[in-house]
């Protein structure tokens, strides 16, 4: 396994996912080795993720080490929390073309329930047309949404290290004033929305990775397409179908009026004023 898609994977869960990960890989074989970079020496306590590359599939697997039962009864305790999302985005990506398999016990079950005990694995497969569209990138965008599954019990809900900001707008002709709200994102939900749609703008398409170089692969917006400030407390983020990456230029602009633009207006407002220039 070429060394730079290893590096390529660790960058990719630690700055997008926010979560310490080590990435190992045997030159001599098709499978890398993920697993919790806290535990690197005696590999204990740990959970561990195996992405293997079959020629025009990729297999992944995530699983407990034997000696792991602290971790996982904190999976196990998150799970209850965590399993309605886990749910929603297992049913979304076996509509793309996923096979999902939960295993608890020896046994498998048709989905994640918060009564599973003892020992677990979640196993997936996706089957490409063709080996030639499984370069690095893909890989890596297929395993980050993989491990965003498996870790959604694991990763802090919130991202008080980097809170996106909510605009609200104001009226043309108003108070020159704009209303700020912070609300505190799930890491895992962009991850999630990122490996799922891409690093580039839904409404201009912009990729910072193409303008900017390596430097600035990754980077985007993701925008609520409903503003959380009208979601219920228990109302349960389905990160593919209620966020989309925007460049923070059409971000502001969906948000200069109040309600915001949806994406497709905004897409409308760009493509007449290409007409006119």
């Amino acid at each position: 396994m070429a060394n730079n898609l290893r590096v390529l994977l660790e960058n990719s869960i630690k700055e997008v996912l926010l979560f310490d990960v080590k990435v190992e890989s045997n030159q001599n074989t098709t499978e890398i080795y993920i697993f919790n970079e806290d535990e690197v020496i005696l590999r204990k306590e740990s959970w561990e993720i195996i992405v293997t590359v079959l020629d025009n599939q990729l297999l992944f697997e995530f699983t407990f080490n034997n000696s792991a039962k602290r971790m996982q009864e904190l999976y196990l305790k998150n799970l209850d929390q965590s399993y309605k999302q886990m749910n929603i985005l297992i049913e979304n990506i076996t509509k793309i073309g996923w096979n999902i398999r939960i295993v608890s016990n020896g046994l498998d079950l048709d989905k994640l329930d918060t009564n599973l005990v003892g020992t677990i694995s979640i196993k997936a497969k996706k089957v490409f047309l063709d080996s030639s569209s499984l370069n690095n990138d893909k890989i890596t965008s297929e395993a980050l949404l993989f491990t965003s599954l498996v870790l959604t019990p694991l990763v802090p809900t919130d991202d008080s290290v980097n809170p996106l900001v909510e605009h609200e707008g104001m009226p043309e002709g108003s108070l020159t004033q704009v209303l700020v709200n912070k609300y505190e994102r799930s890491p895992k939900n962009r991850a999630i929305c990122i490996s799922y749609h891409g690093a580039i703008c839904a409404g201009c398409e912009f990729s910072f990775e193409t303008f900017y170089g390596d430097f600035a692969k990754g980077y985007i917006h993701v925008h609520h397409i409903t503003p959380i400030s009208k979601l219920g407390s228990n109302y349960i983020i389905d990160p593919i179908k209620d966020l989309i990456p925007l460049c923070p230029n059409c971000h502001n602009a969906i948000h200069v009026v109040s309600p915001p633009l949806s994406v497709f207006e905004l897409k409308k407002k760009i493509n007449e004023n290409r007409q006119w220039q």
